[in-house]
């Protein structure tokens, strides 16, 4: 009987593969050999055991009138165990109707739940991820794991035999011992190129190197094992075969179609959903077609009992605030240990590669802390305390704090998009708008103006 495995985030860096000090100094790296930094593993998961039988028997009285059968691809909802994605993949075992077309009477064609992990996510990623994965497993949904090789094997394995197919070797067995991530957990690898995961260029190449690209892996894996075609058959049939002889012999005809990627964006970010570039496979967005936004999202968690799914990502991610950082520190003192580490080595090849801004992360989180000093954990993890409760009256404040707190809310573009909007029309330049942005960080009639549920917020606290 399968058992999900043990999930452990990184909490420690070890000298990278294969480099020497001469080596180091030809590349430009710092002239010193790399230590190792060892600090203690978080919990590991509880291991939840799996019944295919009971499982197909629970996800037979989920078929509902607009299940499909005869669809020849794959179909995989990228899950990256953060509210909005959790949200679909819960959607989906609750057999939701609008999700019935992603669905397959076929197992091998079934939509499978992955997840990509990067050795790098907050605890609480992993720590409902037995809880998650009992629930998809009592729905008849395939959760698979995307994991990390040991990471031995980059020092011991420099061709990455793990990465090559082994005959007999199933896609999920595969995912399951690493074979779909050429890169070691997110911290240690850009520790070895001593440099920090910034917004430009790394940034970019981190998702794509981390989730992107070993979920297609996975995607074409699949596809050889359970159809007969790879990433690059199917890129080929799609443009150009519709010869019958190019197709497997029981496919229904006609073009191949692409698989299908499912991805959680809520309703209210249609930006961040984007076209795939592939001729394999091709993204869709279920939250966006049914008009789930964020309050739907969260509502839907609490209801089905998961209140405490947070953000996720990686910890050191640049895109995260500042105050993600702090609590980085009081939750997981461990990893923020690594992070610091692992900024100072890049920072004596470039005394420019800050995490965030022009100091150090430990100096920024301390900063962050001294200027918000009435935060709580839970608020940053729930986003409440972003959401509005700076801006809510909360006990203690000062008019510092309000002054601040208005200048922080109109650098926020969407409120110069609401400026634009109510004061200057929708073609102002900028200069004009940011007048408009500063006068209201000035008076009470600004916010009225421009924010008027923090204005109502702040007039009940007596704050006006």
């Amino acid at each position: 009987m399968p058992t999900w495995p043990v999930l452990r985030a990184t909490t420690h860096l070890t000298e990278p593969p294969r480099q020497t000090v001469e080596g180091m100094v030809e590349r430009g790296r710092p002239s010193h050999a790399l230590g190792v930094l060892e600090l203690p593993a978080t919990p590991a998961i509880e291991t939840v055991a799996l019944d295919p039988a009971a499982a197909s028997a629970r996800a037979a009285l989920r078929r509902g009138p607009a299940w499909e059968g005869t669809d020849k691809r794959i179909t995989i909802l990228s899950c990256g165990l953060g509210q909005d994605s959790t949200a679909l993949a819960l959607m989906m075992a609750d057999g939701h109707p609008a999700l019935l077309k992603y669905r397959n009477e076929d197992p091998q064609l079934d939509c499978i739940v992955a997840f990509a992990d990067t050795g790098s996510e907050w605890a609480h990623t992993y720590d409902f991820v037995p809880q998650f994965a009992a629930d998809m497993e009592a729905a008849g949904l395939r959760f698979v794991i995307l994991r990390k090789p040991p990471l031995g094997l980059f020092f011991s394995d420099p061709d990455k035999s793990w990465t090559r197919p082994v005959p007999g070797e199933t896609p999920y067995a595969a995912a399951e011992r690493g074979r779909f991530h050429r890169r070691p957990d997110l911290l240690n690898e850009f520790y070895w190129r001593s440099v920090v995961v910034m917004r430009a260029g790394a940034g970019g190449s981190c998702t794509f190197g981390q989730k992107v690209s070993p979920m297609r892996r996975f995607m074409g894996a699949m596809d050889e094992w359970a159809i007969g075609l790879t990433n690059d058959r199917r890129s080929h049939l799609w443009r150009d075969g519709r010869k019958a002889d190019s197709l497997p012999a029981d496919w229904s005809g006609g073009r191949a179609p692409k698989n299908r990627k499912l991805l959680g964006i809520a309703a209210d970010e249609p930006d961040r959903a984007g076209e795939n570039d592939t001729h394999y496979e091709e993204n869709h967005y279920p939250l966006i077609e049914m008009g789930m936004g964020k309050p739907e999202i969260r509502q839907y968690l609490a209801d089905r009992g998961y209140g405490h799914v947070y953000k996720s990502g990686c910890s050191q991610c640049p895109y995260q605030g500042d105050g993600w950082y702090w609590l980085l520190s009081e939750l997981e003192p461990a990893r923020f240990a690594a992070i610091v580490q692992y900024e100072s080595n890049a920072l004596e090849f470039n005394p420019k590669a800050f995490l965030r801004g022009d100091r150090p992360i430990a100096e920024v989180a301390a900063k962050w802390r001294r200027r918000n000093r009435h935060a709580t954990p839970e608020q940053i993890l729930s986003k409440a305390y972003n959401r509005g409760n700076r801006m809510g009256g909360k006990a203690g404040s000062t008019a510092d704090d309000l002054q601040m707190d208005l200048f922080a809310a109109v650098a926020n573009p969407r409120c110069w998009d609401e400026i634009r909007e109510n004061e200057c029309g929708r073609d102002a330049p900028a200069e004009v708008v940011g007048a408009h942005a500063a006068a209201a960080t000035e008076t009470g009639e600004g916010m009225r103006v421009f924010f008027p549920s923090r204005y109502e917020a702040n007039a009940e606290a007596g704050r006006l």
